[in-house]
């Protein structure tokens, strides 16, 4: 009768952490790394500014939070008066931005000058859910000083001409990251930027992982009594 009641109490531990990790799974947080010293090689192109875009699609609303920036050397161009939203987009590059799509139907973007150094990171918390239907999606992207995105890679899997893009779709984010194409100079005038494509790193939820050691922890223990 005990070992019984045992083995329920490990299957609800085991269902209960999967479905609370469902749940944390509504968190999609990223670190992502750019290499932007080449973009002091084109100073013709400058001033450079940071664009960051979320798309509504066919789900349930999503935001995105874009914070912990550092730029190496770099840092802001100038004060607030270089920045641009659209949409549901507040903050800043200075501190954190941040994107909502709960209006539907209109994209919310934020962009804002600044002045490149060697390494640009920052980490990009969406708060969404996978949808079979249309996905949201969030795109970042560097624009030159006539605020065109820079010539990238991708072809047609890159159509916004951007460094990083996210679809919160069924089965997981699709995350794609691109480089910049070496052959086509920008719009702003002077030579091609040669960007290898940012490095996005996926960052584990804080409780889940909590919930994982804990639910591991409980199965332990009642193996052991």
């Amino acid at each position: 009768m005990m070992r019984h009641f045992q083995s329920r109490t490990v299957f609800v531990v085991l269902v209960g952490s999967m479905f609370a990790t469902a749940l944390c799974r509504a968190d999609f947080v990223y670190d992502v790394t750019v290499d932007t010293a080449p973009l002091n090689g084109n100073t013709n192109a400058a001033p450079y500014s940071l664009d960051f875009q979320l798309i509504p699609g066919g789900g349930p609303p999503t935001t995105a939070t874009i914070s912990d920036f550092a730029y190496g050397a770099g840092g802001l161009a100038g004060d607030i008066s270089t920045q641009a939203t659209a949409g549901q987009a507040s903050g800043d590059i200075g501190g954190t931005v941040s994107l909502s799509d709960s209006l539907g139907g209109i994209d919310n973007e934020l962009l804002q000058q600044f002045t490149p150094g060697d390494t640009l990171t920052f980490q990009l918390d969406l708060n969404g859910t996978l949808t079979s239907s249309v996905p949201d999606g969030f795109n970042f992207s560097i624009l030159d000083n006539t605020y065109t995105s820079l010539p990238m890679l991708g072809g047609v899997s890159n159509p916004g001409q951007d460094f990083v893009s996210i679809d919160l779709a069924t089965g997981g984010p699709i995350v794609q990251s691109f480089g910049t194409d070496d052959s086509t100079s920008p719009e702003g005038g002077g030579d091609p930027i040669d960007i290898a494509a940012p490095a996005v790193v996926a960052v584990p939820e804080p409780a889940c992982v909590g919930i994982l050691v804990m639910a591991g922890l409980g199965i332990l223990s009642r193996r052991r009594r």
